[in-house]
């Protein structure tokens, strides 16, 4: 009797440690399926392109232009930030850590929306709620 005893309790473990499989093959299951998803779901749909800085022809020129005239060693930058109403922009820096370079901020159709960033010419970026503080880094050069 001690044997059907064992044999029992056995039986209803194997049956716990099947359905605890099951359940974990389920929810493994699921949570690869989630992962699975395409890259392009997850990355925000920037100017209406994947990858601005690809796919924006006057940026993709603009980075062209840096890129070839690398040697006269100025540090360019280009981030990605909002302004107004959440609206995409580009703060262009063409000589970051150059004094009073300046900056240009640039909407996705490549329009100068404004500039700034200097000590000589009017910065006619304020009142125009760029979100400097949030702004992505995208490009660099040198």
């Amino acid at each position: 009797m001690a044997v059907g005893k064992w044999q029992l309790a056995r039986s209803k473990n194997l049956e716990i440690m099947k359905n605890l499989f099951l359940i974990t093959s389920i929810l493994l299951t699921g949570f690869l399926v989630s992962c699975d998803k395409d890259e392009k779901e997850d990355r925000p749909n920037i100017c209406g392109v994947e990858n601005p800085l690809t796919d924006l022809e006057w940026l993709k020129d603009l980075i062209q232009t840096y890129e070839e005239n690398a040697e006269n060693g100025h540090k360019v930058r280009i981030y990605q930030s909002t302004y107004g109403n959440n609206q995409t922009c580009f703060i262009i820096e063409p000589c970051s850590g150059c004094p009073d370079a300046g900056y240009n901020v640039v909407l996705c159709d490549g329009t100068n929306l404004c500039y700034g960033g200097t000590l000589v010419e009017p910065n006619t970026c304020e009142g125009l709620n760029i979100d400097y503080e949030n702004q992505k880094l995208i490009y660099e050069l040198n």
